[in-house]
């Protein structure tokens, strides 16, 4: 009954001049503005995920994290591996393991939109690998907000990510 009452309300990200201030006045931050402005971009304007990537938290797990996805066939066992690592250092309360498991997948849509920007720029069209890949992050990222089980989804996040599919698994995640 109250579900069915409720109104889906879609936020865009803050503007990257609301962001960067928000950011900077965090005192445990140093950083210059133009270094905030580029981890704004890379992180969507996701200004927890931005502020976690200043800190140097979880910076590591980012880098393994791009790294496994520029490939062109990422390898989905160590790209699981690396984001259940992740998952597990936040702790074992399934909360905080989720909103590690969303930050991570936030670097996968993140880097699938700067892939798809730069293809449309080259090429005027985008490749149906690029786009099936921030499909499938964008679709992991709602699953995991619908309390899919946390490790089948890592799991099948990063076979269909190595296969370029969509992973389309009916009404999961719309």
């Amino acid at each position: 009954t109250i579900r069915s009452r409720c109104q889906t309300v879609r936020l865009g990200p803050l503007a990257r001049a609301d962001a960067t201030r928000l950011i900077d006045q965090d005192e445990e931050i140093e950083a210059e503005e133009s270094t905030i402005h580029t981890v704004i971009t890379e992180t969507g304007g996701d200004v927890q995920m931005a502020k976690s990537i200043l800190k140097g938290q979880e910076s590591e797990i980012r880098e393994k994290i791009l790294q496994m996805i520029t490939d062109p066939v990422p390898d989905p066992v160590k790209l699981a591996k690396i984001i259940s690592e992740g998952a597990n250092a936040a702790g074992k309360e399934s909360p905080k393991r989720r909103a590690a498991i969303h930050r991570m997948l936030s670097v996968c849509v993140s880097h699938f939109r700067q892939r798809m920007r730069r293809e449309l720029q080259e090429n005027a069209n985008c490749s149906n690998l690029t786009l099936n890949r921030l499909d499938r992050s964008m679709r992991a990222v709602r699953e995991i907000h619908r309390m899919a089980n946390q490790q089948t989804l890592v799991e099948c996040f990063a076979a269909d990510v190595a296969l370029g599919r969509t992973g389309d698994r009916g009404d999961i995640g719309s």
